[in-house]
């Protein structure tokens, strides 16, 4: 069980990284389609319209995760006792748990320290982008957990 804990843990933490490095890089895109519009409308149109795409981005994300969500099967449902005798609800109340924990946490940090957020994201970014290495690593630790 503590193995367990750990390893979500870790791919908590890894999912928060990269959920962290996701939104500088789409904050940076946001951000040039803003500029490109204001080369040719006027500032609030230019703000309204990159608004309006993130929106739209957000929209699209959450339809995804309902249609992943909606397509589980039945048999997934029938899994119900793991080898150690936790049943599925209790470990995803645990895991519940433990994200609220963490998210709380972390929030409460990056709150605390936004430009050391800024500049930690950004280098994230950079290292991932930089090394495949670490790029195959964090994969791997997202795909085995």
């Amino acid at each position: 069980m503590e193995r367990w804990i750990a390893r979500l843990a870790i791919a908590v933490a890894a999912l928060l990284v990269a959920s962290i490095v996701l939104l500088a890089g789409i904050g940076f895109l946001c951000f040039a389609l803003y500029l490109t519009l204001l080369e040719k409308t006027s500032p609030p149109i230019a703000a309204a319209a990159t608004g309006l795409a993130a929106l739209i981005l957000a929209g699209f994300t959450i339809f995804a995760a309902r249609l992943i969500s909606a397509g589980m099967t039945a048999s997934r449902k029938a899994e119900r006792r793991s080898k150690d005798g936790v049943s599925a609800d209790e470990a995803s109340k645990l895991a519940t748990d433990l994200g609220n924990l963490l998210g709380k946490e972390l929030g409460s940090l990056v709150h605390a320290n936004p430009r050391v957020t800024l500049v930690v994201s950004l280098l994230s970014g950079f290292a991932i982008g930089a090394f495949p290495g670490l790029r195959r690593a964090l994969r791997d630790l997202l795909l085995k957990s």
